[in-house]
């Protein structure tokens, strides 16, 4: 499974900036990321899980933190 993090309509890259094209974590890096992303200004304020590489964005369903 890929975790995909989100905020305000837009989707964290691999570099850590906020695009209109997510990155795709693998969910054992979840916990890495969000404990690095926790203390950013502009931390992540939804997330989605998904089963493949290949995501429908329109159809992507997104959960607040």
């Amino acid at each position: 499974m890929y975790l995909i993090l989100t905020r305000h309509n837009k989707y964290l890259t691999e570099r850590y900036t906020w695009s209109d094209l997510p990155a795709l974590f693998p969910d054992w890096q979840a916990p890495a990321v969000m404990r690095m992303m926790d203390k950013a200004q502009d931390r992540p304020t939804g997330w989605a899980v998904v089963s493949s590489k290949c995501v429908d964005l329109d159809a992507l369903k997104v959960m607040k933190f």
